[in-house]
Order: structure tokens, then C-alpha cells, then sequence
């Protein structure tokens, strides 16, 4: 059963609705075999207590200080009893007996999370897995969480998402990340189970996971196999656009850190835009040498015996990522820029330390990147992960349960994020997920006058009772990852 379908987001109850909702909750949770403590007030928290069936096996993971609350009643799906916790989907399969009869579902692969992993052969040990390394900070929590058995396989590489300032990464039942300025060992779960229920489930999770947004659209990149040799996008940062023709005839791309060139004939021969100039980062004259390799400095003649002192960790990271040839000279010593973190600055990058981060975050790439398309847009491109235009997506469905044999209407508004206006003219796309991980993508109109559109989505008698049905709308314009709304409704055939 899934008392999901007791209750809507949609306009408040009135006072002889709770009183109906509330018996015909009583009457779900305790036909399976829920705790019996009092409902909670859903609308005020959107969490519930534990059911007994789960009481062990979540409190076994971790509880709420790792799975985050639990945020949907017991419910019957595909013959599995199940329930909701921010970071995850627990079910039980009363088939089977043993421990194995407990799992955590496989919401990444619903949700449509898949990254290839990187070439070249690698040991099946502990830290990798099917060509993926698991980044080294979230083998410990995996392992407390049974495990590759217990996370399922991973999906994509480690992610380093700077406008989170966070690492992350994804497995088949559940996802991790790690923020960049965090202790060494502080690591957290990212919200599958709230993601994938959508607005079934009414908890507000915080601002951070509210931006959780797993499904990068992928990109061409030209330039990977050259960047990958010396260190790839763990280094450098994910593509922000597509590849696009600069003024000077050759073909440029912009990455979170870096804005990367070649001749288009030769995309395996790049070189960097100088960022650091263009985006009027401190500029200082060579000066003479003062410290050497016994105050932890190399220094680097430019003009005659004039040059710059380069921190020797520093120069570690240049070497092994391109040489000085690709960075470019420092424009000036380093210095502090904000927060207490030294700063150096080369043409094509700036480098970052923070001696308090674990050991492979303690010097960091700048990101350059986000800042110059933020400043500037360069010609003959749209940026992917920031349209011109901050819109803002609402969507909702018309009702948030409906029969297999019914159709589904979903409603889109689309406005202006700093004036509220209402956006003429926005071209969306709607993403279906259903159980089985099927994706199905619908047409929608333009939004009208009133800045709204909607589309209707048949009917699918071929779904069974208590499916779920996820989907996503996105603006659709070439090159554009965003914004994007999530939503999910129920079919719930009536006895």
C-alpha cells in the first residue's frame, strides 16, 4: 500500500480533510505493520517515524545522522515493502530470508545517472571498481554501508563540483560528496530518496541539496584526450559549453578552471586563454631573487635575473599538469586574496592553498572558468551552465495520484528569477522515469503570454499499482543544461 496518495501539496486541508486524512493514514500505516506512535503533522515536517520492519536495518546504517530522516510512510512496490529517507530508498523483499533481504534501491540507475568510466586499464582493487576509482574520502562510509553490495556499483568518476565546493560521486543506491574545506573524514550522503520522490514527498531539505542536480548533460569535448594526459577533469574542471569558433578562427571551450584553444585542425595540441589577465586578477613586475628550495621556493628568471618565486607545492601540481609551458608564468608573487588562503596567479590559471584540506585538495585550481563566463560571453556560443537569462521553472501536476488507464496533465510556468516577470515564448522538454528505469522524452509548447504551457502525458495501463512516475522539465535551447524542476505523481488503481 502507499499512503503517499492520501495527501497533496497542492492547496491547504481543511479542517474536516485532516480528520479524514488523518483516519485513513492510521489505517494504512497499521495495515503495514507501521510503528504505533502518532502520525506526524506531514504538512508541518514531512518525516515519519521508522517503521518497525526497518527499525534495525537503518538504525545498522547509520540512522538519521546518515540516511537523513525518513520521509514517506511504508509502502508496497513491485512486491517489496518500502520506505523513504533523504539520502536513500530502503526495502525489504518478504521472499526472501536472511540478511539479504534488505536492500537500498537502485535510484541512481532510475534516475538516469550514467558517466563513462575513463580509459585505460586499471587494478580491481578496493578503490576501483568496473574501470571507476572511488574517490579515496568515501571508501570508509561505503564500506560501513556494506559495502559495493550494499552502494551497488558506481556510475560515474569522482565529480568536483565547485559551485557546491564539493566532491561527489555516484553508486547505483545511493551518492557522496565531500566539501572541499571539511576535516578529513567528514563525509555526507547527497539526497537520492528526496530527489527521486519528488514532491510525493513534502520534506524541505537545505539549500545545498535543493541545488542537487545529478544528470550533466553531456557535451563534446574535443579536448578531453589531451587534458586527460595531464589530469583531466578531476584537475581542470567539467565543460561549461559546448566547443564553439572564437574571433581568432580557432576552436575554444570553457572549463570551470581554465579556457582551453587550439587550431581546429589540431584539437590535441592546446594551449590556455590567459584568464588571469582578462579577468584582472593582481598583476606585479618580476622581481630579484630572495629564497630558494630551504625556504620552500623555486624561482623562475623571466627578464635577465628578474623573475618570481613559485612555493614548491606549486610547482609540484604545474609540473605535473602540463608544465609551465602550459600554466604560463606567474603574473605576480603569491599573495592573499580572501580568507587567509595564499594565492599565486600564472597566464592561464591561478592555484590555491589550503593546508587544512585533505591531502589531494590542499592545492586547488581557481575556478576561473565560472568567473570569466559570468564576466563575458564569449562570441558564437550559449553558455550550458549559465543561461543568459535566469529563468525559473515551476511545474506541478494536475493531480498528484492518478489511475494507469488515466492521462496526466502537467502544468509549467516559466519567470524571470531577479523581476518575477513572466517568461513569453520558453521552449521546455519533459523527461518521464518510470520504475523500470525507462526514460521517455515529450514535446512541450512554448509558454504563452501568461508566460504557462502544459502538456498531457497518456495514459500507461501497463504500469502496476503503486508505481511511481518521476519526471523532469528543462528549458530546451541548444547547449543548455538548465534550469530545470522535478516532480513525480502515483498511479494508484482504486480496489
Amino acid at each position: 500500500m502507499k499512503s503517499k496518495a492520501s495527501f497533496s501539496a497542492s492547496h491547504p486541508p481543511k479542517p474536516f480533510q485532516v480528520l479524514f486524512l488523518t483516519l485513513i493514514l492510521t489505517l494504512l500505516l497499521t495495515a503495514c505493520q507501521a510503528s504505533a506512535t502518532a502520525t506526524p503533522d506531514i504538512a508541518r515536517t514531512g518525516t515519519f517515524p521508522v517503521d518497525s520492519l526497518f527499525n534495525e536495518y537503518y538504525q545498522g546504517l547509520g540512522g538519521e545522522n546518515q540516511l537523513g530522516p525518513v520521509i514517506s510512510p511504508l509502502f508496497e512496490q513491485e512486491g517489496l515493502k518500502c520506505q523513504y529517507t533523504v539520502a536513500v530508498l530502503m526495502c525489504l523483499d518478504p521472499e526472501v530470508t536472511g540478511s539479504t533481504r534488505y536492500r537500498m534501491a537502485a535510484l541512481g540507475v532510475r534516475i538516469g545517472i550514467h558517466e563513462a568510466p575513463p580509459g585505460g586499464a586499471q587494478s580491481e582493487t578496493s578503490q576501483v571498481v568496473d574501470g571507476y576509482a572511488i574517490y579515496p574520502g568515501f571508501v570508509k562510509l561505503i564500506s560501513s554501508l556494506h559495502g559495493i553490495d550494499g552502494v551497488g556499483k558506481p556510475l560515474s568518476n569522482p565529480r568536483y563540483n565547485y559551485a557546491q565546493q564539493r566532491v561527489e560521486q555516484y553508486f547505483e543506491n545511493a551518492a557522496f560528496y565531500y566539501r572541499f574545506d571539511d576535516p578529513s573524514g567528514k563525509v555526507n550522503m547527497l539526497p537520492y530518496g528526496w530527489y527521486y520522490c519528488g514532491r510525493t514527498c513534502h520534506y524541505e531539505v537545505s539549500e545545498d541539496n535543493r541545488a542537487f542536480n545529478p544528470v550533466i548533460q553531456p557535451l563534446d569535448t574535443p579536448f578531453a584526450p589531451a587534458l586527460e594526459n595531464i589530469g583531466g577533469l578531476r584537475v581542470f574542471g567539467q565543460p561549461l559549453t559546448q566547443p564553439y569558433k572564437a574571433s581568432d578562427g580557432n576552436i575554444e571551450q570553457v572549463y570551470e578552471n581554465i579556457v582551453v584553444y587550439s587550431a581546429i585542425e589540431h584539437p590535441d595540441v592546446i594551449h590556455l586563454r590567459p584568464l588571469a589577465r582578462r579577468l584582472d586578477m593582481i598583476v606585479a613586475d618580476p622581481g630579484p631573487k630572495k629564497y630558494g628550495p630551504k625556504d620552500n621556493m623555486v624561482f623562475y628568471p623571466t627578464t635577465g635575473d628578474l623573475g618570481y618565486h613559485i612555493p614548491v607545492v606549486f610547482d609540484g601540481f604545474i609540473a605535473q599538469h602540463g608544465g609551465l609551458d602550459f600554466s604560463g608564468m606567474p603574473v605576480a608573487e603569491v599573495m592573499y586574496y580572501d580568507k587567509d588562503v595564499p594565492r599565486q596567479c600564472f597566464e592561464g590559471y591561478c592555484l590555491d592553498f589550503h593546508p587544512a584540506a585533505a591531502d589531494l585538495l590542499r592545492v586547488r585550481m581557481v575556478p576561473l572558468g565560472i568567473q570569466y563566463l559570468s564576466r563575458f560571453t564569449p562570441a558564437n556560443v550559449v553558455p550550458t551552465a549559465m543561461p543568459k537569462i535566469k529563468l525559473v521553472l515551476t511545474a506541478s501536476e494536475q493531480a498528484p495520484q492518478i489511475t494507469s488507464q488515466e492521462k496526466q496533465i502537467i502544468n509549467i510556468t516559466a519567470t524571470e528569477s531577479g523581476t518575477q516577470n513572466l517568461e513569453v515564448n520558453v521552449a521546455t522538454v519533459i523527461t518521464l522515469t518510470l520504475p523500470d528505469a525507462t526514460r521517455t522524452t515529450l514535446a512541450v509548447s512554448p509558454t504563452d503570454s501568461s508566460g504557462r504551457t502544459s502538456v498531457t502525458v497518456p495514459a500507461m495501463p501497463a504500469l502496476s499499482n503503486g508505481s511511481m512516475v518521476v519526471y523532469q522539465v528543462c528549458v530546451d535551447e541548444p547547449g543548455s543544461t538548465g534550469p530545470c524542476v522535478n516532480g513525480s505523481y502515483l498511479i494508484w488503481n482504486n480496489p
